[in-house]
């Protein structure tokens, strides 16, 4: 930009900028400027509205060409057209007074400037931007002089406009090459190399460091990213590079992250992005300071990862230079092509972690559907073995002559196929009170020495005598997963306790059409689910028991058979001094 040091040079003022219009049209960006040993402050990059550089309608500097001078100390404006413009002199011809609310007399006071003189710039006869002169002091540009500014500014703004189109093609060449190594590293492999992709989107923006900060998707289903920020450090997953910021907590380090405090009070209107080119020069940030005070860090780029309106994490890049003047313009305006650059990568690293944590969502309910066919295969094949347990019960009944042999048989057949840790049988007797008949039972052998409760024990229970078996007597089963979850009496618990039950399931054992007893499987170590088709089994087993003991009782005929087996076919009555409750 040396044509335009000479032109500065030449009029004799502090500063001249060069600015392009927005795409609104109602605000520049200045782009380019020439300022004299530090008269008045850089505005690189800053962006103004147009009433506060201008006293007249934006509109009427374009379409009627006009040119406008400003005297901030003497409050004046005087307005010049540029098609009366002979090719030597040019002069003002038309007066304005302005007023101390004036949004242009403010404008000035607030840059220092004292003498201003703006030009409109075309490209092929459309309005590109603006040439502004700005001095400190008060002064006032001849006519000559005003008449080549005019026509310098006609020579150099083509040649300054295409070398700004370069520019711009360059940037943005640059640009894209910065996304195709990012994207290349987020898509390269079966999962996004994030650590890398976030290293090298540092690197493209010249940053110390940064900070990417994402859902966890370890912790299950996902929840908003502002609710994992304020949750704890474990719903969240933060990779790091270079210099970070001095958090003492998790409040801390969700100052810097948590995206609504940004959206709310600083994010642009046109652009989630923030730009914040030198954080201790921006009102409001005062609680980031004891943050950053202890790093080189000095102005940071927050970019919110959002895909489909939805936040799925935070980009900060942080830089040790001021990226741009800040007491000059509104909090949270833009860069542009910085800007830009951060949300096409933004939209890269929000789209990789969509489909990351799509497809460990997918990942996870496919184990979970493999698990349960393997846990579905696991259960048919224990069906298929139960009910072949139970034909080879039915087989040895029917060509067995040793009815306790048979019996033990099916005991030890249902606690195995159920893997059961115990199987019992109860009998009744004639006043309805009972006891576990020892020779019956069957149980892993750690409960076989932990105590026997099939040892002939007499449980009365004054519920089942009262209504003579009670539920079973309905032909109905009693299943409890947990004795501490289940609807018992206390005694009731304290019985189960004693025996060391935490579970069991219970069905009646009929011999013909009376109730003859009570078959149940047993579960010492822990709760237990029963699930329906071991209820089935259970009372299948039961079944059969009583339809051995039946086959026994008409072979009672036969001399002997009673002798043999008394504590199956014969009758007794339980000890009336022995009592007990409990629900079987």
């Amino acid at each position: 930009m040396q044509n335009l040091g000479r032109l500065r040079s030449f009029l004799e003022v502090d500063r001249l900028s060069v600015c392009q219009l927005l795409p609104d049209k109602a605000k520049v960006q200045v782009v380019a400027e020439s300022i004299h040993e530090r008269a008045l402050p850089p505005l690189a990059s800053s962006h103004f509205s147009m009433e506060t550089l201008l006293p007249i309608p934006h509109e009427q500097v374009f379409q009627l060409k006009k040119g406008v001078m400003v005297n901030a100390g003497r409050k004046t404006a005087f307005q010049f057209p540029l098609l009366e413009f002979d090719g030597s002199i040019l002069k003002p011809n038309q007066m304005l007074r302005l007023t101390d609310d004036s949004p242009t007399l403010q404008g000035l006071r607030q840059m220092g400037v004292v003498y201003s003189c703006i030009l409109p710039i075309f490209q092929e006869r459309s309005p590109w931007g603006l040439v502004m002169a700005h001095h400190s002091e008060e002064t006032f540009l001849s006519s000559r002089k005003l008449g080549s500014l005019v026509m310098l500014t006609d020579q150099f703004s083509l040649g300054f406009i295409q070398e700004t189109l370069e520019r711009e093609r360059q940037i943005k060449a640059e640009q894209d090459r910065a996304v195709a190594r990012v994207t290349g590293l987020l898509q390269s492999t079966s999962a996004p190399a994030f650590q890398e992709a976030m290293n090298a989107t540092i690197l493209a923006f010249q940053g110390l460091g940064g900070r990417l900060c994402m859902r966890n998707p370890a912790q299950g289903d996902p929840k908003d990213f502002g609710d994992c920020l304020s949750a704890s450090t474990s719903e969240i997953k933060a990779y790091t590079y270079g210099p970070q910021l001095e958090s003492r907590s998790a409040g801390d380090r969700a100052l810097i992250e948590h995206y609504r405090r940004w959206q709310m009070d600083s994010a642009s209107a046109s652009s989630p992005v923030w730009i914040v080119p030198n954080l201790y020069r921006i009102p409001g940030l005062e609680p980031l300071y004891p943050l950053f005070e202890s790093t080189p860090i000095n102005s940071f780029i927050f970019i919110p990862l959002l895909h489909r309106h939805q936040m799925l994490g935070s980009l900060c890049i942080f830089r040790d230079s001021e990226l741009a003047n800040t007491t000059l313009r509104p909090t949270g305006s833009l860069a542009r092509p910085e800007a830009e650059l951060a949300l096409k990568l933004g939209e890269q690293f929000a789209r990789a972690i969509y489909e990351d944590e799509l497809s460990q969502r997918t990942e996870t309910t496919v184990t979970h559907l493999n698990a349960e066919l393997e846990q579905q295969s696991t259960h048919l094949n224990q069906v298929t073995e139960q009910q072949a347990s139970l034909a080879e019960m039915l087989a040895q009944i029917q060509t067995s002559t040793d009815l306790e042999v048979t019996l033990k048989g099916t005991t030890k057949a249902l606690c195995l196929a159920l893997q059961a840790e115990r199987v019992e049988v109860y009998r009744f007797g004639a006043d309805w009170g009972g006891r576990f008949l020892n020779e019956l039972g069957y149980s892993f052998p750690k409960w076989i020495r932990a105590f026997k409760l099939g040892d002939n024990t007499i449980w009365n229970d004054t519920y089942l005598q009262d209504t003579e078996g009670g539920r079973f007597r309905q032909n109905e089963v009693l299943v409890v997963d947990d004795i501490y979850q289940a609807d018992l009496s206390s005694c009731h618990r304290d019985i189960y306790e004693q025996f060391q039950i935490k579970a069991f399931a219970t069905a009646p054992v009929f011999v013909g059409k009376r109730l003859w007893g009570i078959m149940g499987a047993y579960q010492h170590s822990q709760s237990r689910h029963w699930r329906s088709t071991d209820i089935q089994f259970l009372t299948q087993t039961s079944s059969t028991l009583g339809l051995a003991i039946q086959r026994a009782e008409l072979m009672s005929l036969t001399s002997g058979v009673h002798a043999r087996y008394p504590s199956l076919l014969g009758e007794f009555s339980s000890d009336p001094g022995t009592t007990g409750a409990g629900t079987h």
